[in-house]
């Protein structure tokens, strides 16, 4: 098989459980009303039940990444892939509020590999000068998912239930997984010999001034995403716009479609016009502006929303950098707990921000319930979800202390 094939063929097995895995994230946003009802929770509680899944993903993305360093990323996709899929049914089949909790917990530990096994087999197989290029391949791949787990699972759901749609997904995880492991391949570079204990990656990275910061970068304009695209933007829309709920599910995908887009072009950007350090903070300008707009506009027609949705997506594409940012400060074989630290930050935004965003909804609520839910008004979203571009705007000022790395990225990696 041709060369420049192969480490094609051995990532893409990975990227598809990232896909994969973006489905099961954003899941909880199509059926808000279904789970609210049906566990009979509040807003405040709901956004704790899908936070299970960021808390899971950020508990295991050091020891992951130490594990990905250890032992490569192989065997850790497949059990992954798998824990994924099995928990998904146990999920689907809950019908008590912490037992779910614990098999979102349990899917969020799965897709915790996914990212950063991705990335992991990119630094493997990839010259470092490729990096963005992966990054932004890995994210379509992304996007194709939170697109799936968005207006087409609701349709699924319209058609079914939420319980069997989610089982029929499971299915996919199993073959996943099993793809995995007759298709992905580990590799060790020769950088390996100069690791003296699987903890000195990780001690480098907390030791790394420039490695904290990206992290904290990430932390803060990942929200976004975190906070809108993955659970409440479906919510906001279907209030502002008193639209059902397939309707407004497809606008938030919007972003992802963005989002896939804006990857090739800040990869484009980066490798022939602009350093990172300028991306990363013209970024977050960026995606400032037009996510201020789509709060404070009150009577925006909804096709100009769409639009606003998909500047969005298009532009915190650029988020996504931070990995490359992070791993060039740092020796080749300790990407893995490298990425690993920066993905728990910016997946900890999802962890602490979502329920907090559901407490705010509460506490601002008239009390108005229908079928058993509370009712949120569209001003109450506004000012719940201004949170966002306030943490943008702390990614701006992080992004000012962000050094260029002392290795250029079209070094090579060592094998």
């Amino acid at each position: 098989m041709h060369k420049s094939i192969t480490p094609w063929l051995i990532w893409f097995p990975a990227a598809l459980f990232y896909c994969y895995q973006f489905i099961l994230r954003v899941s909880p946003s199509v059926m808000e009303h279904e789970l609210r009802r049906d566990f009979s929770i509040d807003g405040g509680t709901f956004g704790l039940l899908a936070s299970f899944y960021y808390i899971g993903y950020c508990a295991l993305q050091i020891p992951v990444g130490l594990l990905c360093d250890y032992f490569g990323p192989r065997k850790l996709l497949t059990f992954a892939a798998l824990l994924c899929a099995v928990s998904t049914v146990f999920f689907a089949i809950s019908t008590d509020f912490y037992v779910a909790g614990f098999w979102r917990l349990l899917i969020g530990v799965g897709s915790s590999c996914a990212f950063l096994g991705c990335m992991k087999l990119g630094t493997l197989w990839f010259p470092m000068n490729r990096l963005p290029l992966i990054t932004s391949a890995t994210m379509i791949l992304g996007t194709l998912g939170a697109n799936f787990g968005g207006a087409p699972l609701r349709i699924l759901i319209n058609s079914y239930s939420w319980r069997e749609s989610l089982l029929i997904v499971a299915g996919f995880g199993i073959i996943i997984g099993i793809t995995i492991w007759f298709v992905s391949r580990d590799r060790r570079s020769k950088d390996n010999q100069e690791q003296t204990s699987v903890f000195s990656g990780l001690k480098l990275a907390f030791t790394t001034p420039q490695v904290l910061l990206g992290s904290l970068y990430g932390f803060l304009c990942y929200t976004p995403l975190s906070i809108f695209a993955d659970l409440w933007g479906a919510g906001f829309l279907q209030q502002i716009y008193q639209i059902p709920r397939a309707e407004a599910a497809f606008y938030v995908n919007v972003i992802y479609i963005g989002l896939g887009i804006g990857g090739l072009f800040y990869a484009w950007i980066v490798s022939n016009f602009i350093t990172i350090k300028t991306s990363l903070r013209f970024t977050t300008i960026a995606v400032g502006i037009p996510f201020t707009l789509l709060l404070l506009i009150p009577d925006m027609p909804l096709s100009v929303m769409g639009i606003l949705l998909f500047i969005v997506g298009i532009l915190i594409a650029g988020e996504s950098l931070v990995f490359t940012f992070v791993c060039s400060h740092m020796p080749v074989h300790f990407s893995g707990v490298t990425i690993g630290l920066t993905n728990m930050f910016s997946m900890l935004s999802g962890v602490i921000l979502q329920p907090v965003i559901g407490q705010i909804l509460d506490s601002l609520s008239s009390g108005e319930v229908i079928e058993g839910v509370k009712m949120f008004a569209p001003g109450d979203y506004r000012i719940a979800l201004f949170t966002i571009p306030l943490c943008i705007i702390g990614a701006f000022f992080i992004s000012l202390f962000f050094k260029e790395p002392k290795v250029a990225l079209s070094t090579s990696i060592q094998r």
